[in-house]
């Protein structure tokens, strides 16, 4: 959930009537604690990440994206991560474009807006290897084409500019 407090009270509501059940983490030490766990056992089922401020929002998505087997998220600059990704319904209208780049690359699914079309979205990446193991492939061959490589390539143009 990132920052995005608002959007809570909807998705604790579709829980609830679900009958899903979930862990919400909300205190950055148990963020990380969970995360360092994560690095090293195996963890199951819905956990939920909100934070107050955009720090702990932000980096908290940079430390998950190691551990966790899909991410669930809208098309924003997440859509760079090398991690698969299922996109749920954008924010912003600029934000289509990242799911539209994850389904070129192959590492994401196209904008799902729909709660049937998420429900059978995830239903395939959890019951059926095979979407999944499709994404892990085109991954390993678009880190092997250098295409998430853009912040490496930006840094080594800024140091090439600093240079006498």
């Amino acid at each position: 959930m990132g920052d995005h407090k608002g959007r809570w009270a909807e998705l604790e509501a579709m829980f609830r009537a679900d009958g899903i059940s979930w862990t919400l983490h909300s205190d950055w030490k148990e963020t990380r604690a969970f995360i360092d766990e994560a690095a090293v056992s195996r963890i199951s089922g819905v956990h939920v990440f909100l934070h107050d401020d955009f720090y702990s929002a932000v980096y908290a998505t940079n430390l998950l994206m190691r551990v966790c087997d899909v991410m669930v998220t809208k098309p924003s600059e997440l859509s760079f991560y090398p991690v698969p990704k299922l996109f749920i319904q954008r924010v912003g209208r600029h934000e289509a474009w990242g799911a539209i780049r994850g389904a070129e690359i192959g590492d994401g699914t196209i904008e799902t807006a729909s709660v049937t079309g998420l429900h059978r979205i995830l239903k395939m990446l959890v019951e059926d290897g095979d979407l999944l193991e499709l994404y892990c492939s085109h991954i390993v061959r678009n880190k092997k084409d250098g295409i998430y490589d853009g912040a490496y390539n930006a840094m080594k143009v800024a140091l090439k500019l600093r240079q006498p």
